[in-house]
């Protein structure tokens, strides 16, 4: 679990969504895993942030980072669901 491996990018989906990509290939996202692109998040091996030298590619860094992001994505809902039903009234 905690290995090492080179890693690199081999879905053409991010670059597809319009997702910023490090030089080595990476997702480019910020500490909540969000990318560039709006509504778009990336964790794991596949995306870093750009003060990190290399991707963390262990499973409770990729876990961790999952967590984090569902949080956020769940907290970002809500509070899009309050405002609709706010302006409802």
């Amino acid at each position: 679990m905690f290995h090492h491996p080179r890693t690199r990018q081999r879905s053409g989906l991010p670059a597809q969504l319009g997702c910023s990509l490090l030089d080595d290939g990476s997702v480019s996202v910020d500490d909540l895993g969000l990318t560039d692109v709006q509504g778009v998040y990336a964790v794991g091996d596949m995306a870093r942030r750009p003060a990190m030298p290399f991707p963390g590619a262990q499973v409770v860094i990729a876990a961790a980072e999952g967590a984090v992001a569902a949080l956020f994505i769940d907290q970002e809902l809500l509070f899009d669901d309050l405002a609709t039903i706010g302006a409802a009234k």
